[in-house]
């Protein structure tokens, strides 16, 4: 049902009045578009006419002008037909007829080259066309004031309306003219218009509703009635949509049960029917938060019942019947697949079996005779697979592969530990680590000439040899025990004569210094002696000076060689002071590590291995790096490496983020220098992860 609000709200005299200027709008209509398309041929006809203009002559300025006046009318003629004069109530359609002959007038003068004539009567069309529209504007202004002083100012609507219907045919798109209709409409009809607007919700008319809201609120902008018409109407669609949803969902759930066969497809079935069980529960549960807000909007107590939502609630309890159904069915197929693979498997699957059992149980709710079915059979499982692993490692261990008998032994300890295995765990890794220790010291012997050393060499012999009680039988182990205590034995015998010769030297050195102490304490003495003999004689020798010689002030030789000896020490003092400031390096160049974290950029993520780079990187004194060279690569345990392409990738990007990243410089005193900082990092895997 399409609502015109205009036509449903005035009153039958205006309708027969609108009826009426209907029929003459569509007859003027056919007037003005049959008008205007003669315009458009009448310039395409003077368009035709073609002078040669190159020269500024005379009359080539007059056909420039009567142009100019012609287009200047075709502008009006626009105007004219955009404002759609030809509908207006009081003939002023004529008049702009009567402007178009005037205009033709014109072409025929300008056909003949009397371009001065044509100029003159396009002025005139133009003149009428204007005064037309001038004339129509002055008009609505009028009424716009008495109609807008009617409504506004003494709140009378009903006055008011009759000059907003006048002035509405000579400007339809004028703002001031809708918003004055449109409050006209909500002054006079609201309360009929809610009994109309509330009778089409009711219908499920939702979009004739919405028109006539807009409409009204145009009236009267944020409307609080009709604002919560519009939010009604918004929950009601969403209702709508959600039961279309609701319905298609079970739909598919009855076109799926039967399409798809229990005992040739159950795993397909079941995985539709809880893809579609998700889907209806969660729609039901929209419907009933909109059916909440409805309630509140309505105080229909459906909406809060049981009744509301039964019926799908009542579906989905179904689905999950049939799903356990199903579920059921899948369970005793597994378990018995699970036996026959158990039955018919050899060794080398065993473990995937165990998986498979293990990740099954995860994954399902079973009954209590499943369950124990299950776990007894991995039992059985674990049981085989342990006396293959048993078998394994006395094969090991009886080879002295003691890498491999580990890797056996851990398998163990995941599937059945036990004291005896953990125990045999711990021996295991310690015969490969002494192993290894006792390789590097006979790669190395004079590594065990010291105290330190012999004393953890012993006790790694001792522990290996108490650990080697376990492997009875292991000839090439007790052999390397042997040969490595009888190292550390000829070892003790080396370190024993050497720390005896050393307390040797160590007496005589003693010795040596209390002699040369003796010998400089009774040079002191002498010294001390000889300074103060000589210095009685200098006093007597002064004392007989002064009795013979006049008293002149003479510095002696004496004094001047202090002076200057003394004047000479402060000078060296004070060089040797300024050559420990300028010597002394305050600080090296640092790398600032949040700037370098800042500037690291991964274009993408690259799988590269862990290494420890080392950079010689060429620092100024404003803290920036002019150049970084990478003179070192190893593994973070100091070994060689072997790099791949996404570990070259990723050093590029380090590089990058080093020459990008700041530093604070090297202080020679309290001022920054340019220096050269050898720095190493370490990478970590996955460093674009």
């Amino acid at each position: 049902m399409s609502l015109n609000l205009d036509f449903y709200r005035i009153s039958n005299y205006f309708l027969l009045t609108l009826s009426i200027l209907f029929s003459s709008a569509l007859f003027a209509q056919e007037r003005g578009e049959q008008l205007y398309e003669e315009n458009l041929e009448a310039t395409r006809y003077i368009s035709s006419f073609q002078m040669d203009c190159r020269q500024a002559t005379p009359v080539c300025r007059e056909r420039s002008s009567a142009l100019r006046a012609e287009e200047t009318f075709n502008r009006y003629m626009e105007v004219v037909f955009e404002r759609q004069v030809d509908a207006w109530p009081n003939n002023e359609f004529a008049s702009v007829e009567d402007a178009f002959f005037m205009r033709q007038d014109g072409d025929y003068s300008f056909e003949g080259s009397f371009f001065g004539d044509a100029k003159i009567a396009y002025d005139n069309a133009s003149e009428i066309l204007d005064d037309i529209l001038s004339s129509a504007d002055k008009q609505v202004e009028d009424l716009l004031t008495e109609g807008e002083r009617y409504l506004y100012r003494e709140e009378k609507p009903d006055w008011a309306e009759s000059y907003f219907r006048e002035a509405l045919p000579y400007d339809p798109e004028n703002e001031r003219i809708k918003r004055g209709i449109a409050r006209i409409e909500f002054l006079l009809n609201f309360e009929s218009n809610k009994i109309f607007i509330e009778d089409l919700i009711s219908k499920n008319q939702f979009p004739e509703a919405v028109e006539i809201i807009d409409n009204l609120l145009l009236g009267d902008p944020g409307n609080e009635v009709l604002e919560d018409y519009k939010f009604e109407i918004s929950i009601r669609e969403e209702e709508a949509i959600i039961l279309s949803n609701l319905n298609a969902v079970i739909e598919e759930i009855e076109s799926i049960d039967n399409d798809l066969d229990l005992q040739n497809s159950p795993i397909e079935l079941e995985s539709a029917l809880i893809a579609l069980r998700d889907d209806l529960e969660s729609t039901t549960n929209s419907l009933s938060e909109i059916y909440e807000v409805l309630y509140a909007l309505t105080d229909d107590e459906f909406y809060i019942s049981d009744d509301a939502t039964a019926f799908y609630t009542g579906e989905i309890e179904s689905i999950n019947s049939r799903i356990d159904e199903i579920k059921v069915l899948m369970i005793a197929a597994s378990i018995t697949d699970f036996e026959t693979r158990f039955s018919t498997s050899d060794s080398s699957n065993n473990l995937s079996l165990l998986s498979d059992i293990s990740d099954f149980i995860g994954e399902n709710i079973l009954e209590d005779a499943d369950a124990t079915r299950l776990e007894d059979l991995a039992e059985q499982v674990v049981e085989k697979q342990i006396k293959i692993f048993n078998e394994a490692l006395l094969a090991a261990e009886g080879s002295e592969d003691w890498a491999l008998a580990t890797s056996i032994i851990d398998d163990i300890n995941i599937f059945s530990p036990s004291p005896e295995s953990r125990q045999k765990a711990d021996a295991l890794n310690i015969i490969i680590n002494g192993i290894s220790i006792i390789e590097s010291y006979n790669s190395s012997p004079s590594s065990l000439y010291s105290r330190r050393e012999l004393s953890q060499a012993g006790k790694l012999a001792d522990s290996l040899e108490n650990t080697s009680a376990l492997f009875p039988n292991a000839a090439n182990l007790a052999n390397l025990i042997s040969n490595f205590k009888q190292s550390i034995n000829d070892a003790e015998l080396l370190v024993s004569e050497s720390e005896r010769e050393e307390a040797e030297k160590e007496r005589i050195a003693a010795v040596k210094r209390e002699e040369d102490r003796k010998k400089a304490e009774e040079e002191r003495q002498a010294a001390a002696a000889a300074r103060a003999s000589s210095s009685a004689r200098s006093e007597s020798s002064s004392s007989r000076r002064n009795d013979s010689t006049p008293s002149q002030s003479q510095p002696s030789t004496s004094s001047q060689s202090n002076q200057t000896s003394s004047n000479s020490s402060r000078s060296d003092s004070s060089s040797s002071s300024n050559n420990a400031s300028t010597s002394s390096l305050s600080t090296k160049a640092k790398l600032d590590y949040s700037s370098f974290g800042e500037v690291v950029y991964c274009p993408r993520t690259y799988r590269n291995k862990s290494f420890r780079p080392t950079w010689k990187i060429l620092v100024t004194s404003d803290g920036k790096a002019t150049s970084v060279e990478v003179i070192d690569i190893k593994d973070p345990d100091g070994n060689e490496i072997s790099m791949n392409g996404n570990d070259n990738k990723i050093l590029e990007i380090v590089n990058k983020g080093l020459l990008d990243s700041n530093f604070k410089p090297a202080q020679m005193g309290a001022v920054s220098v340019e220096s050269e900082l050898t720095l190493s990092i370490k990478i970590p895997e996955r460093f674009c992860g």
